[in-house]
């Protein structure tokens, strides 16, 4: 009965995040970003508008520390939008850095 309900408990969800940077709304959603990794176990992930990176960061770290096969994507046009604001090349450039560190590739 309760093999049913084994990533209602999975451990991940309590990690430290490895990358936050601003804007922040989104880091208060990264245990959620660490389960749904580990729940879906999926083969390809993509994100769809990137904004700082708090949350692809989290989609790869949960990859990592689960050791998945997963191949991991980021599509943004990395300039801002009026809804979330604008910024320049700063953003992708962090991202970047923090991706060749951590052997993610970033495109």
């Amino acid at each position: 009965m309760f093999e049913d309900y084994h990533h209602l408990h999975c451990a991940i969800v309590l990690r430290k995040p490895q990358f936050n940077t601003a804007p922040f709304p989104w880091v208060s959603h990264i245990p959620f970003a660490f389960w749904i990794v580990d729940a879906l176990q999926p083969r390809v992930l993509v994100e769809l508008g990137t904004e700082g990176g708090n949350s692809y960061c989290a989609f790869c770290q949960a990859v990592d520390e689960l050791k998945l096969p997963t191949a991991c994507y980021a599509v943004d046009t990395w300039q801002g939008d009026p809804h979330s604001g604008f910024h320049g090349e700063a953003v992708f450039s962090k991202l970047t850095a923090y991706h060749t560190q951590n052997r993610h590739p970033v495109s």
